[in-house]
């Protein structure tokens, strides 16, 4: 609900905790990209790390099924539209978790998709929702993800 502009600085981590204190802080290293996407590795939980857009538009949290190839999902069913207004077709797979910086993140319905552009996995803000996302434009800085200490 709220967008704080700060100087992105070594003190930037300490200034999150005191901020938050009620949360836990990722550390996540940025995966370079040209259009300055937030790209991260994690990984679904029992899989291997891939490259992560965390996503503060999408509203479900999708994975490429191949990048989970022991996952099978329910009925093919539309999950909405893109931003160009291209429908996209997905599997839900209920009660799976991600894996990244440490945590184990619940992700109640994981939805496969046969293709997605230049990642494998969308974190929608049905994950993200009640957690804080720092980023700066200088993607040698990492991402820095708050969230709930259960996690």
């Amino acid at each position: 609900e709220t967008m704080s502009v700060v100087e992105a600085d070594d003190s930037i981590a300490e200034w999150l905790d005191s901020r938050h204190p009620e949360l836990r802080r990722l550390t996540l290293e940025r995966v370079p990209d040209e259009d300055g996407i937030i790209l991260v590795r994690a990984a679904v939980a029992g899989h291997e790390p891939v490259v992560t857009l965390l996503d503060t538009g999408g509203k479900g949290t999708e994975t490429r099924a191949s990048s989970v190839p022991d996952l099978s999902g329910g009925e093919l069913r539309s999950t909405g539209h893109g931003v160009g207004g291209t429908e996209a077709f997905g599997r839900d797979v209920e009660g799976q978790a991600l894996e990244a910086g440490g945590a184990r993140i619940p992700v109640e319905r994981l939805i496969l998709r046969d293709v997605m552009p230049h990642y494998d996995i969308l974190v929608g803000m049905d994950t993200l929702r009640g957690s804080v996302l720092a980023v700066t434009h200088d993607q040698a800085q990492p991402v820095h993800w708050l969230i709930a200490q259960d996690q």
